[in-house]
């Protein structure tokens, strides 16, 4: 199976099931390899073009200096994907945590660079905040984001503070 480059990192690549069915890419956890897969791919490869990699520093796959991070990653996918010329996916993957206090910074930024806002519309202790009580995990911080930019709102705040994004966790963790 090929070996992908990714910015001077061979990826390790399998490639299996029909050409011209829809794609799954399933990635493993950290400390695994595809391997982790192996009693599902048999079935999987029955419906869908399957994927399965390692990931840096897993299985056969390379190793690249650090930092390593869900940005770094993302773009081994895209390397992938590219390679393999696939423009449309199904993912499938285990937990590997939530991002880290920075890179929930960033993902909220490039999220509201997404949506045509290159300002500064969280403050610090908000960011922190959201990042805290979602534990960096994607779906958690973009709930807390999108209600902390409501209560900002309901507020006529020009910015998200701490006491927004207070409101948002009260809003969002309320049973």
């Amino acid at each position: 199976m090929p070996m992908i480059d990714a910015d001077g990192c061979p990826l390790n690549v399998e490639v299996e099931g029909r050409e011209g069915a829809p794609v799954l890419m399933l990635s493993n956890s950290l400390g695994t390899d595809l391997h982790m897969w192996d009693d599902q791919a048999p079935e999987f490869a029955k419906h869908f073009r399957l994927v399965r990699w390692d990931r840096r520093g897993h299985g056969k796959s390379g190793t690249s200096k650090g930092p390593y991070s869900f940005d770094l990653f993302g773009r081994d996918i895209l390397k992938i994907m590219d390679a393999l010329k696939i423009k449309k996916m199904n993912w499938c993957g285990l937990s590997m945590g939530g991002m880290d206090g920075p890179e929930t910074a960033d993902y909220v930024s490039h999220h509201l660079k997404l949506a045509g806002r290159a300002d500064t519309l969280f403050s610090d202790d908000a960011l922190a905040l959201i990042h805290q009580v979602s534990r960096g995990l994607p779906r958690a911080v973009n709930n807390l984001a999108v209600q902390s930019l409501v209560a900002a709102f309901a507020e006529s705040k020009a910015i998200v503070d701490e006491s927004s994004a207070r409101a948002a966790v009260t809003e969002v963790t309320a049973e």
